[in-house]
């Protein structure tokens, strides 16, 4: 994946520049819960994904389509995070 091609557009990923890694996190109630750092930035951002659907079920709020592929308009610059649709949602 091209390096920083979702810098500043995914959810729950950040760059830290002292570790020169991506922290992970995800809020959980009034909570946030560190899901650890990693090398790659799509790694942090799949890793969010995981506990999205885990902390967020029946209705997370996801970087990556179910099939793989990321939640980015083609040929656009703007963020398209995926809610995966449930009837419990609102």
């Amino acid at each position: 994946m091209h390096n920083n091609m979702f810098l500043f557009c995914i959810l729950g990923v950040s760059w830290v520049q002292a570790k020169r890694r991506w922290n992970c996190s995800i809020s959980v109630g009034n909570k946030t819960k560190s899901l650890g750092t990693y090398m790659d930035e799509e790694e942090a951002a799949r890793a969010y994904d995981e506990a999205a659907i885990k902390e967020h079920y029946p209705c997370p709020i996801l970087n990556f389509w179910p099939d793989g592929r990321y939640g980015r308009r083609e040929g656009g610059r703007a963020c398209l995070h995926l809610r995966i649709s449930s009837p419990y949602c609102n």
